[in-house]
């Protein structure tokens, strides 16, 4: 055994790809066993390095107007606004001693790799959630959620009338240009301790 892990580390040798196979798919086990909460609500973007990374937005085109027969089409204007962010590694080293490995027969680095896995996963949640939780500003120094922006309510308590509240207030949100944008609404984002109230509102 010890003989076959001191290979391992020798590129020379298949079994340094047979550990780095096994960590990998234990990793990933890990992984996917957090359930992340944003998924599918969120849109998710690529980042191909960690220099700062440029989303543009441009405004949404006014209502269509009447042309009348001979009149010329109106012009109008759109605007762009620019968010700027750059990505951060996370990470740890976990050291193994040949010993160890061949003492454990690989279950240690099998368990360890998942633990880390999940790790990553929770990571991952914990630092999405808190940019959303801690309302942090976007380019213009305005808050994401910012009554400026008609995108915040007044806070109430979750009842079943405020669930209609906010369905009336996305059916009747506009754009930057007055475009009733008729938003039907499919998420509804709850701490822990109002799961169980939202659960039973929501069926």
């Amino acid at each position: 055994k010890e003989t076959l892990f001191k290979r391992a580390f020798n590129d020379s040798s298949t079994l340094a790809n047979t550990l780095a196979t096994f960590s990998t798919r234990s990793l990933l086990s890990g992984y996917e066993a957090s359930p992340r909460t944003f998924d599918g609500a969120f849109r998710e973007s690529v980042s191909r390095n960690f220099k700062a990374n440029e989303r543009i937005r441009v405004s949404d085109t006014p209502a269509l107007a009447v042309v009348a027969e001979g009149a010329n089409f109106q012009e109008v204007l759109l605007s762009d606004r620019k968010e700027s962010f750059t990505i951060a590694k996370y990470g740890h080293i976990l050291k193994y001693t040949i010993e160890a490995m061949v003492n454990d027969d690989l279950g240690a680095i099998g368990r360890e790799a998942e633990r880390a896995g999940f790790a990553a996963a929770v990571t991952e949640s914990n630092v999405f959630w808190s940019v959303i939780t801690s309302n942090s500003n976007m380019s213009d120094a305005t808050p994401i959620f910012d009554a400026g922006e008609n995108n915040l309510v007044t806070a109430v308590a979750l009842s079943a009338d405020a669930l209609e509240d906010a369905r009336e207030y996305f059916r009747n949100a506009t754009t930057e240009n007055a475009v009733k944008l008729n938003l039907q609404a499919k998420y509804l984002f709850v701490a822990p301790d109002l799961e169980r109230t939202a659960e039973k509102l929501i069926s």
